[in-house]
């Protein structure tokens, strides 16, 4: 009877294999990936930066898309009371241009050549704490 009792605690302790407590969340954000011209320049997963972005001075920077990826690295649709934040190093070096207020896409103007960083914030309306905070990406803007 002890011998019963013993296994069955330790079977009861044991983490068992339907546990999804370590699955990534779908619903939640945990990265980005930003775009130019259908490419992925950068992507960031949890704490990891891969790419950056290089803009040439005097030159349009292109439409920049960023996609709110989930903890499974897919895109995910933020609510319609979302809106994308960046936070740029170095505002005398380069600007975020949002096509629309809070779009998740847009340009950087250019005001000289040299690197700085963004750093992307998921805000949402009425709140002023982000629900997501990217690390810093390196941005770069080289001479023409």
């Amino acid at each position: 009877m002890i011998a019963r009792l013993c296994l069955l605690a330790v079977l009861v302790l044991l983490p068992g294999g339907c546990d999804s407590s370590t699955e990534p969340v779908a619903d939640v954000p945990a990265g980005l990936s930003v775009t130019l011209n259908d490419v992925i320049v950068a992507r960031v997963t949890g704490a990891t930066v891969e790419g950056g972005i290089h803009v040439h001075f005097g030159e349009y920077s292109g439409l920049f898309v960023v996609d709110i990826l989930n903890g499974r690295g897919q895109p995910m649709t933020p609510d319609a009371d979302h809106y994308l934040e960046v936070a740029v190093g170095d505002l005398g070096l380069v600007s975020f241009v949002p096509s629309a207020q809070g779009a998740f896409r847009g340009e950087f103007e250019m005001y000289g050549e040299g690197e700085t960083t963004l750093t992307f914030r998921l805000m949402r309306e009425g709140s002023a704490v982000p629900e997501w905070t990217s690390p810093p990406l390196d941005l770069v803007v080289v001479a023409c």
